[in-house]
């Protein structure tokens, strides 16, 4: 097992997928972003999504930490886009601007992508 993460959370709890993304469902990570790091390092594919229900050492932009308790999404996606680096750099802020507007319909608040 990889340091920093620990059991898969029950089937029943689990997210469902499309069949072309690969779910990995942890119960508690350091950072789903730098699971997704190792993950993409031993050659996870292309719609790997790293999914936990806390993480332990969550960051933001800037290294800022935060906390991450139970009752959040956390994710993160493994992607390898087939465009120029400078193109795929622009893909979280699409990413965050989906899920907003997917999410919008069942939100009680608004909801704005960080900046």
């Amino acid at each position: 097992m990889i340091p920093g993460v620990s059991a898969t959370p029950p089937e029943p709890d689990r997210p469902h997928l499309p069949p072309a993304y690969r779910l990995v469902a942890l119960d508690a990570v350091d950072s789903t972003n730098e699971e997704a790091k190792r993950q993409a390092r031993d050659g996870a594919e292309d719609g790997t999504l790293i999914w936990a229900r806390e993480q332990t050492q969550g960051r933001g932009r800037g290294g800022r930490s935060w906390e991450s308790p139970r009752g959040n999404l956390f994710l993160s996606l493994v992607l390898r886009p087939d465009c120029a680096p400078n193109e795929a750099a622009q893909l979280g802020f699409v990413a965050a601007v989906a899920t907003c507007n997917g999410s919008r319909s069942s939100a009680a608040q608004r909801c704005r992508p960080r900046r």
